[in-house]
């Protein structure tokens, strides 16, 4: 059997479940017996192997086809032989990237969001788990404990109305949702942290955030005031208030976004449904009431409010990016938290701006191709490496 057609079985084993570990080794070993380092591209990862192995059988082909009529031989040849192995092979890629050369090098820790306790424990949260539930007794959503330690579950037992401060962190590239005490709802953006008591107190709810999050806010009132005779009981409601290093806002049963990310220079709060109030210390026009459709804008100037699609800004929940018109820069940096990657202007920043919708279940280099399809002079290094070039400017 040749080695082609050999190749051509194993991949077709794989497909279809049968192939057994031997086979996988001896398919690994095809794979790594040649030396492709010579191979330079501006892809990565799963791009880049296409690229490599296309490279590498293509170069297969030429020498085994020599002469003056090589150039027909190949195209007679290709559909029926190597091409059918190297489609294959394609389509198994992402099963045999953990062969590649380079990953045997370097172990790849994966990114996990973690919950601080009152303790200073540091817990790493499942993945497969869509978020968690705050309070004394800590769970996923799907009900699951989530796993503490004796110390920490034997002081919670003993102090049910100690108030514990938990901290839930997400790593970049990862979303995920807490249920606070109250049953309000945050989706926490990749990147951010959300500090929290493990019970509100009767009068307010207080949070601080650091970075990006979607609240959706129950309403809460307070216990009834006793009446005098003939009148009523007072109600009020509890307030709700979300800390950042910008700005403090107050909810009473509603849902915004913040994006408090302290590389951005400025803290914006879009609301979506409800009323709130924002405001900021240290400057004149500190305070602003906001209406559904309406965002604030916090910097050191003071707040500004204007009218925006809240969909724009809110859009990251539901797996994407949604760009209006906005500077390199800009986009960049929200792509940055979820890529995680560097970012170097070979000159000065280009004067492009961008609009689109981007989705985040893509990967890097399939994100940068719709920016350079768009005219944006991008390429992409390695996996942590991004360069920008200014535009061309017509002759």
């Amino acid at each position: 059997m040749t080695e082609n057609k050999r190749i051509l079985e194993l991949a077709t084993k794989w497909l279809a479940g049968t192939i057994t570990d031997r086979e996988k080794k001896e398919f690994a070993s095809w794979y790594n017996s040649y030396d492709d380092t010579y191979f330079q591209s501006s892809a990565t990862g799963e791009d880049a192997l296409k690229e490599r192995m296309f490279s590498r059988i293509s170069a297969e082909a030429k020498l085994s086809n020599k002469g003056p009529e090589s150039v027909h031989r190949i195209r007679r040849r290709w559909p029926l032989g190597i091409a059918a192995s190297f489609l294959i092979v394609l389509s198994v890629l992402f099963l045999c990237r953990p062969f590649n050369k380079a990953d045997k090098v370097v172990a790849v820790q994966p990114k996990v969001p973690t919950l601080t306790l009152a303790n200073g424990q540091t817990i790493a949260l499942n993945t497969q788990q869509k978020g968690i539930t705050a309070g004394h007794n800590i769970r996923y959503l799907s009900g699951e404990p989530v796993v503490l330690s004796d110390k920490y579950a034997a002081h919670s037992k003993q102090k049910r109305d100690f108030n514990q401060n938990l901290r839930l962190t997400t790593p970049k590239g990862l979303i995920y949702e807490l249920v606070l005490p109250d049953g309000s709802r945050v989706i926490l953006n990749a990147g951010s942290t959300l500090s929290y008591p493990s019970e509100f107190a009767a009068n307010e709810r207080v949070v601080e955030l650091e970075g990006e999050a979607f609240f959706e806010i129950s309403k809460l009132n307070r216990p009834a005031t006793v009446a005098r005779k003939g009148q009523k009981a007072a109600v009020a409601q509890v307030p709700f208030k979300v800390k950042t290093a910008g700005q403090i806002v107050e909810v009473f049963g509603t849902k915004f976004n913040v994006n408090a990310y302290m590389d951005d220079g400025a803290t914006q709060t879009t609301l979506v449904e409800g009323v709130v109030r924002v405001s900021a210390e240290g400057v004149s026009n500190g305070s602003a009431r906001l209406s559904p459709g309406e965002q604030a804008q916090s910097d050191a100037q003071g707040i500004s409010v204007r009218v925006v699609d809240t969909e724009h800004y809110t859009s990251w929940r539901n797996g994407y990016f949604y760009f209006d018109n906005a500077g390199i820069p800009a986009v960049l940096a929200q792509m940055q938290r979820w890529y995680d990657f560097n970012t170097d202007y070979e000159s000065t920043i280009p004067d492009q701006v961008f609009s689109g919708k981007i989705p985040r279940n893509i990967n890097l280099a399939q994100a940068l191709n719709i920016l350079r399809r768009a005219g944006i002079n991008i390429r992409l290094i390695d996996d942590h490496q991004v360069v920008i070039t200014s535009p061309k400017k017509n002759q």
